[in-house]
């Protein structure tokens, strides 16, 4: 009986030994890229008009838009001090007034906006990084005399917005600040004159992101597949001592 339950121990380890090995294979190739997720943040927006400093918005210069979803992805084994891949970020709606004398809507309300990255940035010594983005959303709204506007989707011309900012990445946490930049250009809203000045996005955040899926740090994972292993002869050596 003792042999048996033995031999039992001996290959429930052996299954869980093997088990902890596969675990270990994916460790390095998970190391890079890594996405990291943004629990919360908030975006300060500016609109202006290309070419001009002042505010399109109604009594504020800016706009406070809550975030919904932000999403990084990092790869410190590209380039000599890693790569941002991609950055995406996802507004919650709101609604703005706007200055009837500078644009050709009174109200805009804004639905379903996403940032996103044209494509990656390599990061430079200090952690800055230039990435181009574009912005899509849909818009209603009301022109001065009280008509509708819209439903419309609007996104920016081509890669007129450039995110450049600040990367920081210690462990499992990124920090992304982005400040003073032009996040997108499109064509004016609800303009009927095809000349109109283009409106411009203008925004700064600060953002503090974990790793999506952490994987077990390599030491971490081989110091328990070493325990397993010493368990594993340590039960060898009492099957075989019962056989004798």
């Amino acid at each position: 009986m003792r042999i048996s339950n033995s031999k039992s121990t001996l290959n429930k380890l052996r299954s869980i030994l093997l088990l902890s090995i596969l675990a270990l294979l994916p460790v390095s190739a998970m190391a890079t890229p890594i996405t990291y997720t943004f629990a919360s943040g908030s975006v300060v927006v500016r609109g202006t008009l290309a070419g001009q400093s002042g505010t399109i918005f109604e009594g504020v210069s800016s706009v406070n838009v809550p975030l919904v979803d932000v999403t990084a992805v990092y790869d410190s084994a590209i380039g000599g001090f890693g790569r941002l891949e991609s950055l995406s970020l996802t507004a919650a709606d709101f609604s703005v007034d706007l200055n009837e004398n500078l644009v050709a809507l009174d109200t805009l309300d804004v639905f379903d906006t996403t940032i996103s990255s044209l494509s990656g940035a390599d990061l430079n010594l200090f952690g800055q990084f230039a990435l181009p983005t574009s912005i899509e959303a849909i818009v209603t709204g009301q022109y001065p005399d009280g008509s509708p506007f819209g439903p419309v989707t609007i996104q920016s011309l081509g890669s007129t917005g450039s995110a450049t900012g600040l990367v920081s990445v210690s462990g499992d946490t990124m920090l992304i600040s982005i400040v003073g930049v032009t996040l997108a250009t499109f064509a004016q809203p609800g303009a009927i004159d095809t000349n109109a000045p283009q409106v411009q996005i203008k925004a700064d955040f600060t953002l503090i992101g974990q790793v999506a899926h952490p994987v077990p740090e390599p030491t971490s994972a081989m110091l328990f597949a070493a325990g397993l292993g010493a368990a594993h002869l340590a039960i060898r050596r009492r099957a075989r001592a019962a056989r004798r």
